[in-house]
């Protein structure tokens, strides 16, 4: 198993994507913090919401990544 300390988690995780966006292009949008935390956080609802009403974890799966991906789209 992977150690934990190995993990990226939390607010290092979010540093990580910021650095990794920003290092690209700096102006872009997509490159601020608002995009990745926002982000993370919509998807992370679409998660809980899904896996409140799908019981089969590999059918939740599929439907919370479409329908995190349709969020983000809008």
């Amino acid at each position: 198993m992977a150690d934990s300390k190995m993990i990226p988690t939390g607010r290092r995780y979010c540093n990580a994507q910021f650095r990794i966006a920003n290092a690209k292009v700096p102006a872009s949008p997509l490159a601020q913090p608002w995009s990745i935390i926002g982000g993370n956080t919509i998807s992370a609802l679409v998660g809980v919401i899904v896996t409140q009403f799908v019981h089969e974890p590999v059918l939740a799966t599929g439907i919370a990544v479409a329908l995190a991906i349709a969020a983000h789209l809008r």
